[in-house]
């Protein structure tokens, strides 16, 4: 048993995606400033070295993942956590962590502080986003179950189940602190649970963000194209992105891919390479009339977003009622009609009257930004 300590766990491992990003600058925060947490996250068993442990964890595993929810995390996970007892812990991702280990600790431990990543306190997608619903609140208090073709996401586990545990997180409210990235995120936690939740809004930083602090442009020839800036994801508007290059034929529009992703029926104006932020994208971002990070769901402050608004020319969203673009000025980022048509005829217009948001403009928000996020609260 282990009581009295402090913990920091995650769903996911540091570096995987973006919350991985974030969770690593938490860790940062934690070593640097020798808050002493302990830190707890997944491990794939597989990856062990001894060739008998792995064929043992093998079978484990596939034990696990057809009886139980995320089955090898709760393998590795839930022996060290429903022995923890008694202490403060910081919860990150809890949907890949798996609602039986979430309330085990909610059982066990009267502080939580839940820092809120996404939506998936009410929606089993994560991203409350459905075909037929941009920013989509079907689920958001639980009055109604969610559309037949919902699935869990990112992780496949028993809908019902999941949706049962995930209610039983309003027997322990007293024990949560929810840490949000900005006001819009703050009112669905309180149309979801009730006004009377303990809240606190901190920002969203990581480490990689910090790498923008010396950023200046230089120099240099910007060319008539726009640049996907998000994962390949419709609820991250991928389908969005694709049917605006359908009506927009002769204009270059560039998405970001990682290995391994492969297309059909491509528009022949869609360009598909090969890049991360280190190996071209913040160049070609930089280099490009404008670049569109159309998130469809309720999104919180992403890093991709926050990264286009300080290097890119210009900067398109799509409008969402409780996205972080309502807090972001129209003079710095253009919001863009849900309804494809009107979408179209705005980017239309930016391209023919191309003119770039000053830079000052956009470096005075980051900083102002910046100087409103407290990721050190999390471990005070």
């Amino acid at each position: 048993m282990q009581d009295n300590k402090n913990f920091l766990i995650s769903g996911l491992n540091p570096n995987e995606g973006g919350t991985g990003d974030f969770f690593s600058y938490l860790i940062l925060i934690n070593n640097k400033n020798n808050y002493n947490y302990h830190i707890i996250f997944p491990v794939n068993p597989i990856q062990s070295k001894n060739i008998f442990k792995k064929i043992y964890n093998f079978f484990i595993k596939k034990i696990f993942y057809k009886k139980d929810y995320n089955g090898f995390q709760v393998y590795n996970l839930f022996k060290k956590i429903k022995n923890i007892y008694n202490s403060e812990v910081i919860l990150l991702h809890p949907q890949t962590l798996g609602y039986r280990i979430v309330l085990q600790l909610l059982k066990n431990n009267n502080k939580i502080k839940y820092y809120v990543l996404d939506n998936s306190f009410f929606c089993i997608r994560s991203y409350n986003y459905h075909s037929t619903q941009i920013e989509c609140r079907k689920c958001l208090g639980f009055k109604e179950s969610p559309f037949e073709d919902c699935m869990p996401f990112p992780i496949s586990t028993d809908k019902e189940l999941l949706l049962f545990r995930m209610k039983q997180i309003n027997n322990y409210l007293n024990s949560i602190t929810f840490y949000t990235q900005n006001k819009y995120q703050t009112k669905l936690l309180e149309f979801h649970f009730t006004k009377n939740i303990n809240v606190k809004q901190i920002g969203m930083w990581t480490d990689s963000l910090n790498q923008l602090e010396n950023y200046y442009p230089q120099n240099h020839d910007i060319f008539k194209r726009i640049v996907f800036h998000g994962s390949i994801h419709e609820a991250k508007g991928f389908k969005f992105i694709t049917e605006l290059a359908i009506r927009l034929p002769d204009i270059e529009i560039i998405i970001p891919i990682f290995p391994g992703h492969s297309f059909t029926n491509i528009p022949k104006n869609i360009i598909y390479k090969i890049m991360n932020w280190e190996t071209g994208l913040k160049d070609l971002i930089e280099t490009s009339y404008l670049t569109i990070c159309p998130s469809l769901w309720s999104a919180a402050n992403e890093a991709a977003l926050i990264k286009s608004i300080l290097i890119a020319p210009k900067v398109a969203v799509v409008d969402l009622e409780f996205g972080f673009n309502r807090e972001i000025s129209n003079d710095l980022i253009t919001k863009l009609d849900k309804d494809i048509h009107k979408a179209v005829n705005q980017i239309s217009n930016i391209m023919s009257n191309f003119e770039p948001t000053p830079f000052e403009l956009r470096k005075n928000w980051l900083d102002e930004y910046y100087s409103k996020c407290d990721m050190e609260s999390l471990f005070k």
